[in-house]
């Protein structure tokens, strides 16, 4: 297939959020049960068709951890869009979204987002999806809930943020 288009994405949030589960779920279609933490930057492509066009999406999985912060500049560099996630079981990943906005904004400017609650199919949640909702509307920022391990809404997650994307680049033009 050839390729119309190709996006640079960015996964970020903070660690164990499931960031490299959702990509490896989209991506490859798999969930591991155990957590490996991300060392720097992790790296998948997935070809997509999406408005009659043929779209490579260069996904960016970003380590959470502190000790790698300063690298992520680097990692962002030329990113069309950014998925930001935190874990709906945790609030604290939740009170750190504010910090990983700035963090795009300071190093790609404006680009495409999404905010996505992880791990719905876990019941100890501690955001609730008004409360969620609400932040990201304050944002301007869409808003999907999504569990990497059962694979709900992370397609719907992607594809969304893709034809964003695609929207402002046939914009641009």
């Amino acid at each position: 297939m050839s390729i119309d288009y190709s996006f640079k994405i960015i996964s970020v949030g903070s660690s164990a959020v499931g960031k490299t589960s959702l990509i490896r779920r989209f991506t490859e279609d798999t969930f591991e049960e155990t957590y490996i933490e991300t060392l720097g930057v992790d790296f998948a492509v997935k070809r997509v068709h999406l408005q009659d066009c043929n779209v490579e999406l260069k996904l960016f999985d970003t380590a959470g951890e502190e000790k790698f912060g300063t690298l992520r500049p680097y990692y962002y560099r030329g990113a069309q869009g950014a998925i930001i996630v935190f874990d709906l079981t945790r609030r604290r990943t939740f009170d750190r979204v504010n910090e990983w906005l700035k963090h795009v904004y300071i190093n790609c400017g404006t680009i495409s987002s999404i905010l996505v609650g992880n791990k719905t199919d876990l019941s100890d949640r501690e955001i609730s999806t008004i409360e969620a909702e609400k932040y990201a509307s304050s944002k301007s920022l869409p808003y999907i809930e999504a569990s990497a391990k059962t694979g709900d809404h992370v397609e719907r997650m992607f594809t969304y943020l893709a034809n964003h994307i695609l929207k402002v680049e046939n914009s641009q033009q």
